[in-house]
């Protein structure tokens, strides 16, 4: 019983966050497979639509709501993680990309 309060409190708190992701051309099949493991989750993910400036994908995620912005250019690809960034704070972390939708959730 208490496991199952824990999964529908972790499915709860997953529905409520969104991400959104850089597609680096390189990097599209560790991105999408992340992308699967976020929406595995119930975590709402999506890759930004097209290719664009930075502060253009920033100003996207802020006018939609999304509070995590999951940046994988090619130093964060080399050194097999992600950045991080919490839209309500600004704060950035790097994280394993094996770990990625353990930390979000866990945000």
């Amino acid at each position: 019983m208490e496991s199952e309060q824990k999964a529908n409190k972790n499915r709860t708190k997953a529905n409520k966050m969104r991400t959104v992701t850089q597609r680096v051309q390189h990097a599209s099949v560790t991105i999408d497979g992340q992308l699967s493991q976020l929406r595995g989750r119930e975590i709402a993910a999506e890759i930004y639509p097209e290719a664009g400036k930075m502060k253009k994908q920033m100003e996207y995620a802020n006018r939609r709501g999304i509070p995590y912005v999951v940046i994988v250019g090619s130093q964060e690809l080399e050194a097999g993680a992600a950045t991080v960034k919490d839209m309500r704070t600004g704060e950035q972390r790097q994280v394993l990309l094996d770990k990625l939708a353990t930390e979000i959730c866990n945000s």
